[in-house]
């Protein structure tokens, strides 16, 4: 038996053998865990379990008083876990983690994917910037002000970076960004920012649901899985309001041909009578898989969206731990 245990509010996945402290998963996958004595008496391991059952065994735990046992409190150097658990633990870095770091970056080149989002290669001036698939940097305005964005392609070997920036007109440093790049302005990057990386494991099919450019991180995790050759089912769902806002519609169907693994549904909300595919509110549409017990979840988009593929899919039997999204910093 192997239980999935997440840590909020890192978002990382361990998987915990039966009979095995969540201490000994989290050093044997490579991770910088809390902990001192490792038998429950000092507290340096104490944290909150938000969900899952477990047992101490023969341990006692010593380090947990009245006050601490009452909030949940838990020494995940004894815990050992009996279900699927959802913990909290502050401090906790994973093998993959990278530094946020600054670096300055050029505007190689841009164009216009549709009226209003913008496709930018950014090439570093010296340094750059390490991330995984599915991270974000931020932008760095003249009051110092700092935009999240999205990486659009996966790390590579020339180190640029692939943006698709959605302008606003009503929001005066996005419109200050959009002018930086029309004048190839050198850009202050900084990053990477994100947890809903990448990950070869868990060995579970993977849907993929983006509303909007919340295709952009997925975009990048799709390239990875692909140039790695992941073996798993992947399936994207991508919804837009009209059929012209997919716009990496195309590239998406290529990559359906590049694998047999890769699958890919585009769902448009308001249709018309050129559109011969899937209609409708797309995490609706992800519902009609039925049963969602055997897969993982990465999910982009608007955090109404977000927020209702939690509740609808683990209504149909997904794991809370295996919906992975950059929207949640806790449990909803």
């Amino acid at each position: 038996m192997v239980y999935t245990v997440q840590i909020k509010p890192s978002g990382y996945l361990l998987l915990v053998a039966d009979g095995e402290t969540v201490l000994q998963a989290a050093m044997r996958q490579g991770y910088e865990f809390p902990y001192s004595c490792g038998s429950g008496t000092c507290g340096t391991c104490m944290g909150r379990v938000i969900s899952g059952t477990y047992t101490y065994g023969e341990i006692e735990p010593y380090a947990l008083d009245d006050v601490a046992d009452s909030e949940n409190s838990a020494l995940f150097c004894s815990l050992k876990p009996t279900s699927d658990m959802i913990i909290d633990v502050k401090e906790v870095y994973g093998p993959a983690f990278l530094p946020v770091r600054k670096a300055h970056y050029t505007v190689n080149k841009y164009h216009k994917l549709t009226e209003h989002v913008y496709q930018v290669l950014l090439t570093p001036k010296n340094k750059s910037i390490a991330y995984h698939a599915g991270q974000y940097i931020k932008i760095t305005c003249n009051d110092g002000v700092s935009l999240p964005f999205s990486i659009a392609n996966a790390p590579c070997a020339d180190r640029h970076l692939e943006l698709e920036i959605k302008t606003a007109a009503h929001n005066p440093y996005t419109c200050e960004i959009i002018e930086k790049i029309k004048n190839k302005s050198v850009l202050q990057l900084s990053g990477p920012y994100g947890n809903m990386i990448y990950r070869n494991t868990p060995d579970m099919p993977i849907i993929f649901l983006a509303g909007g450019t919340g295709i952009v991180p997925l975009h990048a995790i799709i390239e990875q899985a692909l140039a790695e050759n992941d073996r798993r089912q992947l399936h994207l769902y991508w919804g837009g309001k009209y059929a012209h806002t997919l716009y990496l519609r195309e590239q998406m169907e290529v990559y359906t041909t590049l694998s047999e693994n890769f699958s890919f549904t585009p769902v448009v909300n308001q249709t018309d009578a050129y559109w011969q595919g899937t209609a409708g509110v797309i995490h609706q549409v992800v519902e009609h898989h039925g049963d969602l017990s055997g897969y993982q979840v990465y999910a982009s988009g608007k955090t109404a969206l977000v927020y209702a593929a939690f509740n609808a899919f683990t209504a149909k039997g997904l794991k809370p731990q295996l919906l992975f999204s950059d929207t949640f910093t806790h449990v909803p």
